[in-house]
């Protein structure tokens, strides 16, 4: 099963997303655009994992999320990888909390134990992937992107939970299936 672990936005954040995207798509060139419905934020993608590493993972990551608190996230700034080349994503960012960053931290090292992985050499940045490119977008596409999303971007909201998700890969593009609901410990 192909999974990843995440969470998910919720459905005021979503219709923000969906709102902005649909007021800027026009102004870009061609891509493919994440539903609003399948927008969420990856905090690990795991890959390919056997009944019994879901099992296994299902178990640890529950105690990693229990020992954590809930903690508020806001969307913040948008930008494009690769930085300062032609771009092939579109992202919003998210102004990284010091709890979504330790808890990344802890999943990733219990993922790591569970599931043969590479460790990821890059830092953790904290992004919603809302479009594909199909073919790079120059530079002045993706500043139009950046300056999109340039003011007030909705309102804080509670992160309450994770997911273990499964992603199955269709013709269409992927689709996501929770597995396992991450309760946090302490809720505000």
């Amino acid at each position: 099963m192909r999974s990843f672990v995440a969470v998910e936005l919720p459905a005021a954040v979503r219709g923000e997303l969906a709102r902005r995207v649909e007021e800027l798509r026009h102004e870009l060139p061609p891509a493919r655009w994440v539903p609003a419905e399948s927008c969420h934020l990856t905090l690990l993608f795991l890959g390919e994992i056997s009944p019994s590493q879901e099992a296994a993972l299902t178990a640890r990551l529950g105690g990693v999320f229990r020992r954590a608190a809930a903690f508020d996230l806001r969307l913040e700034g948008a930008g494009c990888f690769p930085p300062r080349r032609p771009a092939r994503v579109a992202w919003v960012g998210l102004r990284p909390a010091e709890a979504l960053l330790e808890l990344q931290t802890e999943v990733s090292r219990v993922c790591l134990e569970e599931v043969p992985l590479e460790r990821e050499k890059r830092t953790y940045r904290p992004h919603l992937t809302l479009a594909r490119c199909r073919r790079p977008w120059p530079r002045e596409a993706a500043r139009r992107w950046r300056a999109g999303w340039s003011d007030h971007l909705g309102q804080t909201f509670t992160v309450r939970e994770g997911v273990l998700m499964e992603s199955r890969l269709d013709p269409g593009g992927a689709t996501y299936h929770p597995r396992a609901r991450l309760a946090l410990g302490e809720a505000r």
